[in-house]
């Protein structure tokens, strides 16, 4: 590839020559962004989750690199129509404290930091989606693909991967917000609240484009306006 290629572009370069060097049906791809780190057992307890729920995909449990015991991700629910995530109330425990509690979470949606995929999938549904999603949401797009095509999607609790809790993309969190930083991030490719973006994931999958774009929508303002109060404060 080349330097104009954004997450998705890059990922189905990978991707196609996975499916070139690929001589079974039993493969496995695994996708991980180049900042995490993992424990020498992490692909080992990814497969025991696959190999007791396939068809299925495993993702990973996010933790902070400078204090593992902080969960930035491990699964979710995710509505169709108001547009709200909301994480599995276990992001809240310590990570230690989960790994005694459960082998697995179900979630609705995984990210590609870290998900182990079946490679026929990929010729089921096709490769990640690089003409809505060239850079964000694509691996969420793509999870939720294969869970409407009948593989369920689950966390696995003990396969974490570690790294910078930070987002990669403009955010109203690491500077002070203006009106500026919130028209940037409206329509950067780098940012997650990019309204192409948002406004191509609600005709994609919602059953109500308007009113999930209109609740979708208000939340990025409203975490335009709180983030300006706390820093005005």
């Amino acid at each position: 590839g080349d330097d104009s290629m954004w997450w998705t572009a890059a990922t189905d370069l990978g991707v196609k020559k996975a499916l070139e060097l690929s001589d079974s049906a039993n493969d496995l791809v695994l996708t991980l962004n180049n900042d995490l780190e993992v424990e020498p057992d992490y692909l080992t307890e990814l497969l025991a989750i696959y190999e007791q729920n396939k068809p299925c995909l495993v993702g990973s449990v996010s933790v902070d690199i400078n204090n593992i015991d902080k969960i930035a991700f491990i699964g979710g629910t995710w509505n169709s129509v108001t547009a709200k995530y909301t994480q599995h109330a276990k992001v809240h425990k310590s990570y230690k404290r989960i790994l005694n509690e459960v082998e697995k979470v179900s979630t609705d949606l995984l990210p590609g930091r870290g998900t182990l995929i079946p490679i026929n999938l990929f010729s089921e549904i096709g490769l990640y989606d690089d003409i809505r999603f060239p850079h964000y949401a694509a691996d969420e797009d793509f999870s939720l693909r294969a869970k409407k095509s009948g593989y369920k999607l689950f966390v696995a609790v003990k396969g974490a991967v570690k790294s910078h809790i930070t987002n990669t993309g403009i955010n109203f969190n690491h500077k002070k917000s203006t009106i500026k930083t919130l028209l940037q991030s409206l329509h950067s490719i780098r940012s997650p609240n990019n309204l192409s973006t948002r406004i191509k994931w609600a005709r994609k999958h919602s059953p109500v484009p308007l009113i999930y774009f209109t609740f979708d929508f208000s939340r990025i303002l409203g975490s335009f306006l709180n983030s300006k109060l706390t820093n005005n404060a």
